[in-house]
């Protein structure tokens, strides 16, 4: 059980544990996962913008990859979190009747957060139903966490997410059209548009690759390599163009994406912030620039 926000290197070794366990006991691996994630529902935030680092269908197919024989997905609301955790325990044995449940070292539950892995083990015991409490993962001296990933991503450390993520942090999207300023500049892109609540990386210019499959989060073959902009294009701000960010992907080889597409941007190293220049000229020149860098680190220069 557990929200499983972004599917990290902490989540999938709580997944193999559970896995195993499962086999030990012939019985199938079931993950209980919420939805809207409880932070929004609790108003612990003001809203889910930016926030998010796996919408429900990512978390599922990801949950699913890593072994889960079944996905069930609790509605989050006010309501629910009102149970008692001693209630919501017995809802979860009558429902499921679970042989043993798997949780992490700071997993929470019932009204007010009154429940953790020390109760749970206690009304297990009381029960019959065992209780597998992960101890914390880390990467290096760091707690491997959704907030340290989200804090990686803020500072435009695509890099150190990756690796806290087991997968390169990626946005989907639809490719839709735009003001064709890369175009304009020598260096036609497809303007992505994703959703509001997903976490962002900093604004800048990034290495990527770009996959016309906006369900295969994993980066299967086929990724074509990229350069991206994730901004607000400060050198165009006064002339009547929307300051809200964009998300723009030249691709370096392959078929680039057309309008319409469903597509998938993966973030694999930042190479510089966003930043206005006095003119569209000075902006080619480093634009094409990044393109040369780009295109170094997949070896294609």
């Amino acid at each position: 059980m557990g929200v499983f926000d972004g599917l990290h290197l902490g989540h999938l070794s709580l997944l193999e544990r559970a896995g195993q366990a499962a086999r030990e006991r012939g019985a199938p691996l079931w993950v209980l996962t919420f939805w809207p994630h409880p932070d929004v529902v609790l108003g612990r935030r003001e809203d889910a913008r930016g926030f998010l680092l796996t919408p429900l269908a990512d978390k599922v197919e990801l949950l699913r990859q890593a072994g889960a024989d079944r996905v069930l997905v609790l509605e989050f609301t006010r309501e629910a979190a009102a149970v008692p955790a001693e209630e919501f325990f017995s809802r979860i044995r009558a429902a499921v009747a679970p042989r043993a449940l798997a949780v992490g070292f700071n997993f929470g539950f019932g009204r007010g957060g009154e429940g953790n892995p020390a109760l749970l083990g206690a009304l297990g015991r009381r029960t019959g139903v065992e209780t597998l409490v992960h101890p914390a993962v880390r990467l290096g001296r760091e707690v491997v966490s959704s907030s340290a990933i989200r804090a990686a991503l803020g500072r435009g450390d695509v890099e150190r997410a990756g690796l806290l993520l087991g997968r390169p942090y990626s946005l989907a999207g639809r490719v839709e059209r735009g003001a064709g300023r890369g175009r304009s500049l020598g260096f036609p892109t497809a303007n992505v548009a994703f959703p509001a609540e997903a976490v962002r990386p900093a604004a800048g210019v990034y290495v990527a690759s770009v996959l016309p499959d906006a369900g295969a989060v994993l980066r299967p073959g086929g990724a074509a390599p990229a350069v991206a902009n994730l901004g607000s294009r400060p050198t165009f701000s006064g002339s009547g163009e929307p300051a809200e960010l964009a998300l723009e992907v030249h691709t370096l080889a392959g078929e680039p994406p057309t309008y319409g597409d469903e597509v998938r941007v993966f973030f694999l190293k930042r190479l510089r912030e966003e930043r206005a220049f006095p003119g569209p000229g000075a902006l080619a020149e480093r634009i094409a620039r990044d393109r040369r860098l780009a295109l170094e680190y997949f070896g294609l220069a």
